[in-house]
């Protein structure tokens, strides 16, 4: 049963910390950057850019 909780505990951590690197990386201007490249990188793909 220690172990069950202690797994939780470990993966609520990581949650938290990764929704905070989310939050850190949207407000720091890095969401726009990849959406940019990812539109870019579609597109050459389908043959547009």
């Amino acid at each position: 049963m220690k172990l069950m909780k202690k797994e939780n505990i470990i993966r609520f951590l990581l949650l938290v910390i990764a929704v905070a690197f989310i939050i850190l990386g949207i407000f720091n201007g890095s969401a726009k950057a990849v959406l940019t490249k990812a539109v870019i990188i579609c597109s050459e793909c389908i043959g547009l850019g």
